[in-house]
Parts: C-alpha cells; structure tokens; sequence
C-alpha cells in the first residue's frame, strides 16, 4: 500500500500471488536460489488481482524463469440486472445487490 500499512485485502492479494507464483515455478531446476517479485500498484480503476496477476505472469516470463505453465486472472462481476460485467471499474466492484 502506498499511504497507510498493509491490511487485510493487501494480505490477502500477496498470499494469492505468492501461492499462485509457486505452484508454476519450477525452483527446483535452481535450488538456493531466491525469487523477488515486486508489483507496484500506480493506480486502481478497478480489477486491481487480475492486472497484478497478469503483471506477475509477465514479469516472470520477462526474467526467463522456468514455469510449469502459464497463468493469468479476470475479473467478472454481476450488476443489479444480473448481466455479467467484464473488467468492472471500482465503483462497480463495490456495489453490493440485496
């Protein structure tokens, strides 16, 4: 987080991040060796998992790490009406429907 310290959404973002980076790299071709991913948000208009995931995704294929697979994240969302919404901007993520 860039003003305040990190809650539990930041935490919670991390550990689905580090656990997906896990399970697709193959560190066991490189024992010893530590792997530091850094993502800085410089803004949210919304969908802020998937584009971390995506950026994650991008940053380990750049730096030529051995994976397993490739990965990659979405964001949906329904509206009021019940249509599904793809890319939701924040204000819609935060719409809860009764």
């Amino acid at each position: 987080p860039r003003l305040s310290p990190a809650g539990v959404g930041e935490r919670s973002r991390e550990q689905l991040l580090r656990q997906t980076c896990e399970a697709v790299v193959l560190g066991v071709l490189h024992p010893r060796t530590a792997i530091t991913l850094v993502l800085q948000v410089l803004s949210d208009a919304g969908s802020l998992l998937s584009c971390c995931l995506n950026a994650a995704c991008m940053g380990l294929l750049d730096a030529g790490l051995p994976l397993s697979s490739l990965f990659c994240g979405v964001t949906c969302a329904l509206d009021a009406n019940g249509a599904i919404v793809l890319d939701p901007t924040t204000r819609q993520e935060q719409v809860r429907t009764g």
